[in-house]
């Protein structure tokens, strides 16, 4: 008998973080990828220089922290505090 369409057995719905079946086959071979290549990719990192070190570093933090919400800044005058203080950065 077919299940009542919007009505299923968990009204929780998949668990924050779960992965479906793709996603987790996919993390688990390039970790093991990763994992069995381990002293080249930190041979070919340490080559690495400038804005090619710079971005593939943080494209490698993305994959291992968690996404943070979007922060909403308080306008003041126009611009936000973290505009200010960059500015004021590039000033000095």
């Amino acid at each position: 008998m077919p299940g009542v369409k919007g009505k299923t057995n968990n009204p929780n719905g998949r668990p924050l973080g779960a992965l479906n079946a793709l996603a987790k086959r996919n993390f688990i071979t390039v970790n093991e990828l990763l994992e069995d290549n381990l002293d080249k990719v930190r041979e070919e990192f340490a080559k690495l220089n400038g804005l090619a070190f710079v971005r593939l570093y943080v494209d490698l933090l993305k994959q291992v922290t968690p996404s943070a919400p979007p922060v909403v800044a308080e306008e003041e005058d126009g611009a936000s505090g973290l505009e200010e203080r960059v500015l004021e950065a590039v000033k000095n």
